[in-house]
């Protein structure tokens, strides 16, 4: 089992996890190894679970949206 590290992060970490988080498909990838690695600090182990869920559920509202929204144009007796 990992070793649990429970130390505040400082600002300095912060705005590394935000610069890295910003970076596509590499802030991303980050995000899945801090969230499921048990060696991580569990600030950061927290944050990276509730950043990925976030994004799964912002993700499906917007799959959502665009389906009613093609659904409307398909449906639509303006077709060109």
């Amino acid at each position: 089992m990992g070793k649990h590290n429970n130390k505040p992060l400082s600002v300095r970490n912060w705005i590394t996890i935000l610069v890295v988080q910003s970076i596509p498909l590499v802030g991303f990838v980050t995000l899945l190894y801090w969230a499921f690695s048990n060696s991580s600090n569990v600030n950061r182990r927290n944050y990276s679970i509730a950043v990925l869920i976030s994004f799964i559920s912002h993700t499906i509202i917007v799959a959502m949206v665009l389906l009613v929204i093609l659904m409307q144009v398909y449906n639509s007796e303006y077709l060109w």
